[in-house]
């Protein structure tokens, strides 16, 4: 089929025109059409389509999401058409804000097209048609006079009476006298038609200038009042929504980026996503504008023709979804905005009359001090340990919740000694069933053989003979957060001062000094040999994994082996070289080295690992004999955390599976 008509894009003119040589052309963004629109997301899959009927009308249907914009005044929605006639044009994407993003199309009918171009060349007269070639070229510029005053000649009454002129003449010389003939009247009468010629083509010619002067102006004022804008226009381009292309009804402006919309409009919009359509700044919030609405009233008083259908304003106002609640949230009322801007949420003020805001006590005390606010800043209270002259015993215990724990531990300990001190006397003969005394941090108690030491009570050491100077520096205890003397550079020179920091993480302990007060240590720093780590670490001794940890307590348990028995067998092993720990690579690791209680017990379970290989199977329960070892052995990471794995193999024992 013959082309019927082209589209020329109006945004990219750079492509060439598109002729339509069927009767339905399509447009969009899938890859079947006619004009095909990638990547555009503002595009649909088949966004408009141009169809000419039967009777050689053409139309232009819109099946799109975002509508067809025609002539820049209709916007075709889904399903809606309209006639297209030569000249007119559409935009599949118009965003006033955004001019890139614009699509449009010139539709053009060939046969009006060529019509056109016929008139045009049948109006036009050229430049070089000459109809009789014998006719005299006209020039304005040709033979022009000088002005008038330049060409006046004396009149002949004059010249009678003329005085004799003298002449220049050289020094020396005596002067002539030069007199000026009388005119004949011949030359007269010719000098008088020269000068009505002169005076007629001067007329003439300014009567020329005139003409051609006010013909430029009029077009130079034709062609200024073209160009120049419309104000009303202009005005009417402001107060337009840019989701309807229609003048703003209801208007409301979105915070922080202040575009502005219908109500009903950015209702809609509001379902879908809460950016701004216009910037895609995310919404803080909504308020209504009503100058912007003022200003559209009184322009369509002026404009009436603009004004928009009661069905649609009927329409909108069914869309507002915006509520009161939205435009003045319940948290803040627009009195209370006023009044309290200055404050923060954080800050809000709670009339409760149960809380009391008392004065401080550093405060309250130096009111008539030296510490007076009125005259100083108030000094910060002097650090006392238990060496200072001025430390007083607190009558509990070294703070309230501290020394509460600390008097339940010791009266847990004395009660329970009691009782089986008692149960053992009864059940010899002849006992009186007098309780045994338990000492209080003199040396530990005993267990049920009366023997062995109860491995987790904490034996306090005898603090060294010392006394704070006036400007002694202190320092504070990681475990139980109280203060002592610092005399770290003073163990340099001299090794009989007990150690106050770890050797491995170089924190700050005090328990080696003169024993931890904190009701939850068992000796928060040692020497390797003698830390205390009780029962409580036997559940995940051996490689983090509880079922390897309960075969090895089971173990101890069923051959009356304490922890401090592992530990002194483990450093045997280790100062002959049969056995590592993780802390040998930073320095020497023996019974001397002084450790906190997570860096001891990091090494102690390397110690503690090492012991359990080197039991004998047949020393073992059946059930752990028949296990299968894992490929991963001691680095399987599954074993810590599912149950059943670390229960049905055996994980102690060294990799056999090749990363």
């Amino acid at each position: 089929m013959e082309a019927w008509a082209q589209l020329v894009c109006t945004t990219d003119t750079e492509t060439p025109p598109t002729e339509l040589n069927k009767d339905k052309f399509t447009i969009g963004r899938a890859g079947g059409n006619d004009i095909f629109l990638a990547g555009n997301k503002l595009v649909s899959g088949v966004h408009c389509y141009i169809e000419r009927d039967a009777s050689g009308k053409v139309w232009l249907y819109d099946s799109s999401t975002n509508g067809t914009l025609l002539n820049m005044t209709h916007k075709l929605t889904k399903g809606e058409c309209r006639q297209l006639q030569h000249g007119d044009e559409f935009h599949v994407v118009y965003k006033k804000n955004n001019e890139e993003l614009n699509i449009g199309y010139l539709y053009q009918d060939l046969q009006e097209l060529a019509r056109e171009e016929q008139e045009e060349l049948e109006g036009t007269e050229e430049y070089h048609h000459n109809p009789n070639p014998d006719a005299t070229l006209v020039d304005d510029e040709l033979n022009m006079a000088d002005s008038p005053e330049s060409k006046k000649r004396p009149h002949p009454s004059d010249e009678t009476t003329a005085e004799p002129t003298l002449k220049k003449h050289k020094s020396g010389d005596p002067p002539t006298t030069n007199t000026t003939p009388p005119a004949t009247p011949a030359l007269d009468k010719d000098q008088g038609e020269e000068k009505k010629i002169e005076e007629t083509a001067e007329k003439d010619g300014e009567k020329e200038e005139g003409k051609s002067e006010g013909k430029a102006a009029a077009e130079e004022k034709s062609k200024a009042e073209k160009d120049a804008p419309d104000e009303a226009d202009a005005m009417g381009e402001t107060l337009v929504c840019i989701i309807c292309q229609e003048i703003l009804h209801d208007c409301i402006s979105l915070q922080p980026c202040m575009h502005s919309f219908c109500s009903g409009c950015y209702s809609e919009w509001m379902d879908r996503s809460n950016e701004c359509p216009s910037c895609r700044l995310k919404v803080d919030r909504i308020n209504k504008n009503h100058i912007v609405n003022n200003l559209v009233e009184a322009y369509l008083k002026e404009h009436p023709d603009r004004k928009r259908p009661e069905e649609d304003i009927q329409e909108l106002d069914a869309k507002n979804k915006i509520t009161r609640d939205m435009l003045y949230p319940k948290n803040k009322r627009p009195r209370e905005e006023e009044e309290s801007s200055e404050y923060s949420d954080e800050d809000e003020y709670d009339p409760s009359p149960a809380v009391v805001t008392h004065v401080p006590a550093p405060v309250a005390g130096a009111l008539f001090g030296l510490g007076n606010p009125f005259f100083g800043t108030a000094r910060p209270p002097k650090t006392v340990c238990r060496q200072c002259a001025e430390f007083k015993e607190p009558a509990v215990g070294p703070g309230l919740f501290g020394g509460i724990q600390t008097a339940i531990t010791v009266v847990k300990n004395l009660v329970t000694g009691a009782a089986e001190g008692a149960t053992a006397e009864g059940d010899k003969p002849g006992s009186s069933g007098a309780p045994a005394a338990a000492a209080d941090g003199a040396g530990p108690s005993t267990g049920e053989d009366g023997d062995r030491p109860d491995p987790d009570v904490k034996v306090m050491p005898t603090p060294p003979q010392f006394t704070c100077a006036i400007n002694q520096n202190h320092i504070l205890c990681a475990c139980c957060m109280q203060p002592m003397p610092d005399r770290r550079a003073q163990r340099v020179h001299n090794p009989a001062i007990p150690a106050q920091q770890c050797s491995i993480c170089y924190r700050a302990y005090c328990h080696a000094y003169w024993g931890c007060r904190n009701a939850n240590c068992l000796g928060c720093l040692g020497k390797f040999k003698d830390m205390n780590f009780g029962k409580k670490c036997l559940p995940n001794l051996i490689l983090d994994n509880t079922s390897e940890s309960t075969i090895f307590k089971d173990y101890l348990e069923a051959n009356n082996i304490s922890v401090r028995d592992v530990l002194k067998e483990g450093l045997a092993k280790l100062e002959s070289g049969q056995y590592k720990c993780f802390d040998q690579m930073r320095g020497v690791v023996d019974g001397e080295t002084y450790f906190c209680y997570m860096c001891g017990l990091r090494n102690f379970k390397d110690l503690a690992y090492q012991y359990r290989k080197d039991i004998p199977k047949e020393n073992l329960p059946e059930a752990v004999q028949r296990r299968s070892d894992c490929y991963w052995g001691k680095n399987c990471r599954t074993q810590r955390n599912k149950p059943h794995h670390a229960a049905n193999f055996n994980h102690v024992c060294d990799q056999t599976r090749k990363t």
